[in-house]
């Protein structure tokens, strides 16, 4: 499966781009025009919580690849799970993090295709 070269690369940029909501929102450092402003009237004490949640899906899309570069049946478990969360988490910071919705549609799309 070809496909999968093209994909891994994909999904392990993807899933390193989490580390910037995590970073950003623990206030560790401050990344561009980031804001990390909550979407829906989140108070601001909910952002570190929530931020474990980047961290989170940093880990299902470098876990998903590895999956599926050993060729693990289940590694669409893992990816479709990381996307689910990416996705509720663009949704939250919405401001910041909507171009990422994307990406996440690509990926969602790749598993539906494999």
């Amino acid at each position: 499966m070809v496909f999968k070269w093209f994909l891994i690369p994909f999904m392990v940029l993807h899933g390193a781009m989490h580390l910037i909501g995590w970073v950003v929102n623990l206030d560790r450092a401050r990344v561009g025009s980031l804001t990390g402003k909550l979407s829906f009237g989140f108070s601001k004490k909910w952002r570190k919580p929530l931020a474990q949640f980047w961290l989170l899906a940093l880990i299902l899309f470098i876990a998903g690849s590895m999956a599926l570069l050993l060729n693990y049946y289940w590694w669409w478990w893992e990816i479709l799970a990381a996307v689910i969360i990416s996705q509720s988490l663009i949704v939250v910071w919405w401001q910041d993090a909507k171009t990422g919705t994307i990406l996440n549609l690509l990926i969602f799309i790749a598993l539906m295709l494999v």
